[in-house]
């Protein structure tokens, strides 16, 4: 039974649905339907369901279309018919962002978790922080699931409205001045919880989200089983619920309260454990308190400005946030590198050179469409000017430390290796009515798996400019520094084992991960994105000969423009293949003439004798003085 307790998180099989929280959190309500029928005969039921099936099943199947391709309203229409109902993101911020560390100098681990909205905030500096050992909950969830009900039934309540639990069956000592780990599966309440903990002695309470992000403030909600695939990374803010829970937590919550992921809590619990195949030669493993498989000491701290993330949606599509990836100097950095008249209006023209697709592929299918304020969704303009876009050709030999810090903590944050990455694609949005289609990431010739869109500049909410990606009924306000990541194909495994060469055959297209921008009211928007993609950019032409042609900023419209009419008369493969060669030759040619120059300026400053003397009379008149002196000399020698 302990060896079980110590693992159960490892281990855990349970999948209880969030419940509303009535007077502690501990009271279910039965889920009822109202089935209200409206009468009518039977035979106008008849007639109007042979009159309307055809266009029923038209319809039905024209959704079901729909649905497939992932695509169901334009984001004009998006905005005036789902933007209401739409989650709103972010939902954290940095006062609540939180992070628990053990190790030492050589190897630390760290997890992200979210600080409680009662209780030590972060602001407080070093009464939030707390350096401890980390002990598990006996019984893991708080208290006995299967004695939930006995407890409602008993009816009892404490002087702040807070349903009467036993104490946890934890040694006091053994809780005492450490940190307990309690999940939520019971369906405690966070303050219920903390209360617990409080009554065992504990410095620190740390709760595993085992619940269903979804929680709804209806009164019909029941448990129920949720998958694990979605709740694995969901963590959120705890809150007292009610005024008998907030008198409470004033009064008596005087440590930390914090949550992490279900997929960490298997880490904090399992840190210490051997890995598999390995045998634990330690014989004071089997410890008689709940510490195994546990660091010794954990230290929580408050995150202040390192990244830290947050779930949007957990499977297709997959798309989570990163918190403080850039720094606002690191945002003004990458927009002062490029220059007003560098941006490029969008038009109806691809440029696969530059990933700037308003087609999907060869056959010219619709991705991205901008709307032109004087005209409707069905009247496409040729190109808009409060939609701009530029790349800034840095490569990776010859960006500088800055850019390649960057890039090093978008792979340490992200996981994908830096060299799969683009170069920075910069967007600029001016005020309009103008915006961008739902469209999803694609190349047909490098694609995609992931992308990370970072936003430059803060937008306040009632300019709008949100990214929305309508499959989740999502939509992202621009906050300076976040990062949006979304996965452009279907279960990566093989770029989860870093092949990453197989993993756009071996993969489908995720079409639910379309997005789009919705129009900006005032002001500007700045994006910044890195495309991760299949294949690593091992071309010398697009690592090191153009990234000199636009001297680390954009490159001459020449360039793109030669691309352009190369796949254009032999086809984007072909014309893509000669465009390497042909650049690949030029900058040869123009290294070795330049080489051959020099080579002879050198030779002409170190042998000038070796150079011919041009006819001068002067000269001829000095060989002539000579020679006769020459030939007086051998006949006064004679």
């Amino acid at each position: 039974e302990k060896s079980k307790a110590l693992l159960c998180l490892k281990k855990m099989n349970v999948r209880i649905g969030k419940k509303r929280a009535v007077k502690g959190g501990c009271k279910y309500n039965n889920h009822r339907r109202n089935d209200n029928g409206v009468g009518m005969s039977f035979f106008m039921l008849m007639l109007m369901c042979s009159m309307c099936s055809t266009c029923v099943s038209s319809l039905s199947s024209q959704k079901q279309n729909s649905k497939k391709s992932g695509i169901s309203l334009s984001v004009l229409d998006w905005r005036d018919e789902e933007e209401d109902g739409a989650e709103v993101f972010p939902q954290r911020g940095s006062a609540e962002a939180a992070v628990i560390e053990w190790g030492h100098s050589a190897v630390i681990s760290a997890l992200d978790v979210v600080v409680a909205g009662f209780g030590p905030q972060t602001s407080r500096g070093a009464f939030f922080e707390v350096e401890t050992s980390p002990v598990l909950a006996s019984p893991i969830t708080g208290i006995d699931i299967d004695m939930v009900h006995q407890y409602l039934k008993e009816d009892q309540y404490d002087e702040y409205d807070m349903l009467m639990f036993p104490p946890l069956n934890n040694d006091l000592k053994e809780v005492e001045g450490n940190m307990l780990v309690m999940t939520n599966g019971a369906g405690l309440s966070g303050v219920q919880m903390a209360k617990l903990a409080k009554e065992a002695g504990a410095a620190a309470l740390c709760v595993v989200n085992v619940l269903n992000k979804s929680n709804d403030d209806d009164d019909n909600v029941v448990p129920q089983q949720q998958s694990l695939e979605e709740i694995r990374d969901y963590i959120y803010p705890l809150v007292a619920e009610h005024d008998g829970e907030h008198r409470y937590a004033e009064a008596e919550i005087d440590f930390p309260v914090v949550m992490i992921s279900l997929n960490s809590g298997n880490i904090l619990t399992t840190a210490t454990l051997p890995d598999e195949g390995e045998e634990d030669n330690d014989n004071n493993s089997e410890q008689t308190n709940s510490l195994y498989g546990m660091p010794d000491r954990i230290r929580l701290y408050s995150a202040g400005d390192r990244p830290f993330f947050e779930d949007v949606s957990a499977d297709e599509p997959l798309v989570y946030l990163i918190h403080n990836l850039l720094s606002p100097e690191e945002c003004q950095m990458i927009q002062d590198n490029i220059k007003s008249h560098q941006f490029q209006p969008l038009g109806q023209q691809n440029n696969f050179l530059e990933h700037s697709l308003l087609n999907g592929d060869e056959n010219n299918q619709p991705l991205i469409v901008p709307y032109s304020p004087n005209n409707n969704k069905n009247n496409k303009d040729q190109s808009v000017d409060s939609i701009q876009q530029a790349m800034l050709w840095k490569g990776p030999y010859l960006q500088s430390h800055a850019f390649q810090q960057l890039d090093e903590r978008i792979e340490q944050v992200t996981g994908y290796p830096q060299t799969q990455f683009s170069n920075w694609q910069i967007t600029k949005y001016t005020a309009s009515e103008s915006t961008t289609e739902f469209h999803y990431d694609h190349h047909p010739l490098n694609p995609p798996l992931a992308t990370v869109t970072v936003f430059l500049n803060s937008v306040p909410t009632e300019h709008k400019g949100s990214v929305v990606f309508p499959h989740v009924n999502v939509k992202i306000q621009p906050t300076q520094g976040l990062a949006i990541v979304h996965h452009n194909y279907l279960h990566p495994t093989a770029a989860v084992d870093d092949n990453y060469d197989d993993a756009a055959q071996q993969q489908q297209l995720d079409t639910n991960a379309i997005y789009g921008d919705l129009p900006l009211l005032s002001g500007h928007k700045y994006v910044a994105k890195k495309f991760v993609y299949a294949h690593t950019p091992t071309s010398h032409t697009r690592t090191i000969i153009l990234p000199l042609l636009a001297l680390g900023g954009t490159l001459p419209r020449w360039v793109v423009h030669f691309y352009n009419y190369l796949t254009k008369q032999f086809g984007l493969q072909q014309g893509d293949y000669y465009f390497d060669k042909i650049i690949l030759s030029s900058a040869s040619f123009l290294i070795l003439t330049l080489v051959y120059i020099l080579f002879a300026m050198v030779q002409k400053s170190l042998f000038p004798s070796n150079v011919p003397t041009t006819n001068n009379p002067s000269n001829n008149n000095n060989k002539k003085k000579k020679k006769q002196t020459n030939t007086k000399i051998k006949k006064k020698n004679n």
